[in-house]
């Protein structure tokens, strides 16, 4: 899968390296410029804002849930990172945000919206949030999404299906970091997603105790 993120904030490096590419340089932004104020919904419905970020540790990442690329390498990072780090007493969670939001439904205007026009996660997360119980999955409509997105300045491109990775309708190549926000709401670093549980918890654990 192609990303935009080509190289991150590697675990252990001190600090971040720009991903060069001869047409296109890409410098990865600085933590702190990262994140602010978005309304999504978990899967139960319940609305989940950027405060929720606050009071405790906060691993995020945003994928969607068709994806047969990185999404199913970071998810079981997160899970596992998530356990090891209620196992070791550090208050932490692990939140994955779907990104690709079905269209709004088409509605008479003699017709109430049942949920105040919010969108559920519905039947594409729920296989997901039965597999990964310690991840809170995130949803939303296409522009409180964007909202998100915009904030932690994730990159999207909507691409054909990936048939051969068992995809259909369309791919989306996107960012694949994870996140690693302070009880303080403030993003103060991220990883690629193909860090080991152990490393990535070792890591927010690392930070929690600075």
């Amino acid at each position: 899968m192609r990303v935009f993120v080509a190289i991150l904030v590697l675990l252990l490096a001190p600090s971040s390296a720009a991903a060069q590419d001869h047409d296109h340089p890409y410098v990865p932004p600085a933590p702190g410029v990262l994140g602010g104020a978005f309304s999504l919904h978990d899967q139960s419905g319940a609305e989940f804002t950027d405060a929720n970020l606050r009071g405790r540790w906060t691993m995020l990442y945003f994928g969607y849930s068709r994806c047969r690329s990185a999404c199913p390498v970071a998810l079981p990072a997160l899970a596992g990172a998530s356990e090891t780090l209620h196992e070791r007493g550090v208050s932490a969670r692990a939140v994955f945000v779907d990104i690709d939001a079905a269209p709004a439904p088409i509605r008479l205007r003699s017709e109430a919206a049942h949920d105040g026009g919010h969108q559920h996660a519905g039947d594409a997360i729920a296989p997901l949030a039965d597999a990964f119980r310690n991840v809170t999955f995130l949803s939303g409509s296409r522009g409180q999404i964007r909202q998100a997105l915009t904030a932690f300045r994730v990159r999207t491109e909507h691409v054909p299906a990936r048939t051969d990775l068992g995809e259909s309708g369309h791919s989306i190549n996107h960012t694949t970091a994870i996140y690693v926000i302070g009880p303080d709401g403030v993003v103060v670093g991220y990883v690629y997603h193909t860090v080991a549980p152990g490393e990535l918890a070792a890591y927010v654990e690392r930070r929690a105790h600075e």
